[in-house]
């Protein structure tokens, strides 16, 4: 038996957000969503996931609620591997969480974007499942990691500049 697509509920002012619980479950079985309206001013505990959408392809499908909705194979991997056997995890994904076919809460959704990853108690960033070189990549960032800490100790920054961390990172998005 097919499950009805799943249909979006407008969302009741422009600081609330959906957030996804990822119900327990095992690898290779059918992911099951639970999804819920928030304040975001009211500080929901969440995590949020960063991840490539990869192509615009949505063949693989999830449950939201009894409903099956949609997503691209990269994200249905992500899931797979943040889906835990026993306990519930509640995270924001913008690629369910916000209604793409929407265009006004679309950008709405996004015009807060910094708030929602500021406010959660955890952004993942997913890059993929394992390969050979995901052991020498993660040494890589902790080389950088380790870098950024001992140059951050060693030049000092005044009150009003912003650190050289951050001027790389508005650089890299100009």
């Amino acid at each position: 038996m097919d499950c009805p697509s799943y249909q979006y509920e407008s969302l009741a002012a422009p600081d609330h957000i959906r957030l996804i619980t990822i119900l327990p479950g095992e690898r290779g079985t059918a992911i099951k969503l639970g999804i819920e309206h928030a304040d975001i001013n009211s500080h929901p505990k969440y995590e949020c996931l960063s991840y490539a959408w990869g192509t615009d392809d949505h063949t693989r499908s999830v449950t939201i609620d009894g409903s099956s909705l949609l997503v691209t194979a990269t994200l249905y991997v992500a899931l797979e591997h943040l889906r835990h056997a026993s306990q519930e995890r509640k995270i924001w994904i913008d690629a369910i969480c916000i209604n793409q076919k929407d265009v006004a809460e679309r950008n709405s959704q996004v015009a807060i974007m910094r708030k929602i990853y500021r406010n959660a108690t955890r952004v993942i960033v997913w890059i993929g499942p394992a390969t050979e070189s995901s052991e020498q990549a993660m040494e890589f960032l902790e080389m950088l990691a380790t870098a950024k800490s001992k140059f951050d100790q060693k030049v000092p920054e005044s009150a009003n500049s912003p650190t050289y961390w951050e001027r790389l990172k508005v650089a890299s998005y100009e």
